[in-house]
């Protein structure tokens, strides 16, 4: 969550004022309800339905630090990809936004991990047939864990994670981004090669920092 180290290359993320507006309401809304929950349980009132609303936001959105995050990050008029030495020499991808002076995280993987960068039409346009305009950047990234390949309940890549870079839009746009993230992990000694069709592309091999 802190901007101590200067990134080597740094690239920024579209964000699309229509997404954005909705974000801004679905995180209101949700903050709203969390302040309402916290009110509550302070004063005694509602404590188990106050509860579960709190133990049921941590858990999907993955915590209270993530959450802060999502939230500050709704409110952000720039979003960045940027590439980072680490001390070891070993290179991280980041996502995330500036806020008050200060960097925080989205995500951030070791650029040797991430597997592919995919961009694809969403679950809006499977199930209507056709393009809505929900094309998204997605990196697929080794887990290193063990225990979850096992237990994964995809078996297509249960030694991968995915995470989904920028907001939905459509083709052209997030075609550009997902060059960018290319370029970006290209730069930082990363190779990648065309996969199935022109949005999909394949780590060849884990650059040594």
């Amino acid at each position: 969550m802190n901007d101590s180290d200067a990134p080597i290359l740094e690239l920024p993320v579209p964000k699309f004022k229509r997404v954005v507006i909705g974000a801004i309401m679905l995180a209101a809304f949700i903050l709203f309800f969390v302040l309402l929950a916290i009110y509550n349980l302070c004063n005694f009132t509602g404590i188990i339905p106050s509860t579960i609303w709190l133990l049921l936001v941590g858990i999907v959105l993955g915590g209270w630090k993530k959450f802060t995050t999502d939230i500050l990050g709704t409110f952000s008029r720039k979003e960045f990809i940027r590439a980072i030495r680490r001390d070891d020499g070993k290179t991280d991808f980041e996502y995330g936004f500036r806020l008050f002076g200060r960097w925080f995280s989205y995500f951030t993987v070791a650029v040797g991990k991430i597997e592919t960068v995919k961009w694809n039409t969403g679950q809006a346009s499977h199930f209507a047939g056709r393009e809505l305009d929900d094309w998204s950047v997605a990196i697929w990234y080794d887990h290193d864990d063990p225990v979850k390949s096992q237990n994964a309940l995809s078996f297509k890549k249960p030694d991968q994670d995915l995470y989904i870079i920028g907001m939905s839009g459509a083709k052209a746009e997030t075609a550009a981004l997902g060059q960018s993230v290319l370029n970006l992990l290209r730069k930082s000694g990363a190779t990648f090669t065309q996969g199935e069709n022109d949005c999909a592309f394949v780590r060849q091999s884990i650059p040594v920092a």
